[in-house]
């Protein structure tokens, strides 16, 4: 059975977003949510939350489609699991090659430990799964050229634009675009 799981970004209302898409998707969608605060995850570690996120995913002995935005977004993209089948980031949080370190710019300079986690495209490659990535081009949070070097890295990943700046405001539109994409695959 496939189920859903949503894994928050930073500065997010709980149960916000993941509560909107289970009703826009038809889809009983679960939260992972392991802070509540950006001072609660500045005491986690990156290998403390993966070993939530698949102690979870295991436990359930189900398949995934996980959702995933700006840090939690990150998280998923390196944290591959085989149950998780199919991925979806809403403007991942994440260094891709060396040279990117747009977090030292941003709100997430102190979780820089969360960042030492290098992706490239040798491991991009190893996510065989599908993976969507929406992302708005003027984002001021994530540039958007991160997500354009990971989507063009690997050629299992569409990299879809949106007008919904860093924080989702029309999930509506974000529905649509993965109700799309989910049955075009």
């Amino acid at each position: 059975m496939l189920k859903w799981m949503y894994i928050q970004g930073v500065h997010e209302e709980k149960g916000r977003i993941s509560s909107i898409l289970s009703e826009q998707l038809d889809k009983r969608i679960t939260d992972f949510e392991k802070w509540s605060s950006i001072n609660e995850l500045a005491n986690l570690t990156l290998s403390e939350i993966q070993q939530s996120f698949f102690k979870e995913i295991e436990d359930s002995g189900n398949e995934w489609v996980v959702i995933a935005r700006s840090l939690g977004g990150g998280v998923a993209l390196v944290s591959p699991h085989e149950s998780v089948k199919r991925l979806v980031l809403l403007a991942p949080a994440v260094q891709f090659g060396e040279e990117d370190k747009f977090h030292e710019n941003t709100q997430l300079k102190h979780l820089s430990s969360f960042f030492d986690n290098v992706v490239t495209k040798e491991f991009i490659k190893k996510h065989k799964k599908p993976i969507l990535i929406i992302h708005d081009r003027k984002d001021k949070k994530i540039p958007f050229v991160n997500s354009q070097k990971i989507a063009n890295s690997c050629s299992n990943i569409t990299l879809v634009e949106s007008e919904q700046g860093h924080e989702f405001t029309n999930l509506e539109e974000v529905s649509e675009i993965i109700k799309s994409w989910i049955t075009s695959l």
